[in-house]
């Protein structure tokens, strides 16, 4: 989409368009974008950074987060992907998976899915060979750790590791684990793990 403002905005166009967003209103949310208007993704990056606060606080259920991101993800754009995520090798679950690329398209990050159990070098294959600056791995358990540290040592081994941040979504490893691995991002919930790398991202 080519994002362009308009000299003038209708009175409670923000408030009208956050409100679909929250009622997880996406053909409401379509037609409002099809304006094309710049102030859209600002507005939804403020809303949802509002309520993935609140949902890490316990404050608002997961099935609200869950109607925002649905909504949200109508404001995709398709760019290269700056993320890869996985489920870790020995790890066949989809649903932490899913979760936290529900929150990458609602917030608007390219994503490539490289889908579940999935080996080391399939995730250091996307750094090397496509730019990747972000490798979330969804791990099921801490039995997951093994995984995820042949994961580092063989980036280490390429000589890659230094080029992007790796985060672990899903299973909570040790502090002690997570320093090993160095995690960019010591939270494992993946609504954390996800505005980690948006405002990482964003910032760069």
């Amino acid at each position: 989409m080519n994002w362009m403002r308009t000299e003038m905005e209708r009175p409670g166009q923000r408030e009208q368009f956050q409100d679909a967003l929250l009622r997880g209103d996406r053909p409401a949310v379509e037609e409002m974008i099809r304006q094309e208007l710049a102030d859209y993704p600002y507005w939804r990056d403020e809303l949802l950074g509002e309520l993935t606060e609140q949902y890490l606080e316990g404050a608002v259920p997961f099935s609200q987060l869950t109607v925002l991101a649905e909504a949200a993800a109508a404001l995709a754009e398709h760019l290269p992907p700056v993320a890869v995520c996985g489920s870790l090798e020995g790890n066949p679950g989809d649903t932490g998976r899913n979760f936290i690329q529900m929150l990458f398209r609602a917030w608007g990050v390219p994503t490539l899915d490289l889908g579940a159990d999935v080996p080391a070098d399939h995730f250091l294959d996307a750094v090397s060979g496509q730019g990747i600056r972000f490798v979330i791995a969804a791990a099921f358990s801490a039995d997951d750790a093994g995984a995820a540290m042949l994961l580092h040592q063989k980036a280490m081994e390429r000589g890659i590791r230094d080029q992007f941040d790796l985060l672990i979504c899903g299973a909570k490893l040790t502090e002690e684990t997570g320093k090993k691995l160095q995690l960019a991002c010591m939270d494992h919930r993946a609504a954390a793990v996800a505005r980690w790398v948006v405002q990482t991202w964003k910032n760069r």
